[in-house]
């Protein structure tokens, strides 16, 4: 045996070791979703469930209103995400094909705005944005700022180049 193969095999066992230890919480929490109230602190804690349920789930259903939460969510990923892309894609597709004066000037503050942290920009787009224009309490509100923050200049680098 070669050592690139010993190589080789060290470094994937040693990924395999990580990946496990990274997962392993993961799969805490999955099973223990399914094990009852009573069996969650019992001392010695166990991995899999001796009685499996599915009432931590019933519970979580029935306790909020979640077919609207969720349905908020799945509106303002889809929405959001449509009117990111669509404005990326024009923006993109005219600073990469056209060339016009001030082009470069424009892609580098679209760029520069990377820098600048989210929280920084927060009060002036609810000042701004959401309370002057009645975005408030609104599924618009959270729609609408996404698509003229940082993602416009990331994907602005990555669709150009």
């Amino acid at each position: 045996m070669n050592k690139q193969k010993v190589y080789n095999s060290i470094h994937y066992v040693l990924l395999i070791v990580l990946a496990l230890g990274t997962l392993l919480p993961v799969f805490w929490v999955i099973l223990s979703s399914f094990k009852p109230q009573s069996e969650l602190f019992r001392v010695p804690l166990t991995f899999l469930p001796q009685k499996w349920t599915v009432q931590n789930y019933v519970n979580s259903l029935q306790a909020g209103n979640f077919p609207v939460y969720f349905s908020n969510t799945v509106f303002v990923a889809v929405v959001s995400t449509f009117i990111t892309v669509m404005v990326n894609l024009m923006a993109g597709y005219a600073l990469a094909k056209y060339i016009f004066k001030g082009r470069n000037l424009i892609f580098t503050i679209m760029i520069a705005t990377l820098m600048i942290p989210l929280q920084v920009i927060m009060i002036p787009i609810f000042f701004l944005q959401l309370k002057n224009l009645g975005m408030l309490n609104s599924l618009w509100g959270i729609i609408i700022p996404p698509p003229q923050q940082r993602l416009l200049g990331y994907f602005l680098h990555v669709s150009i180049w």
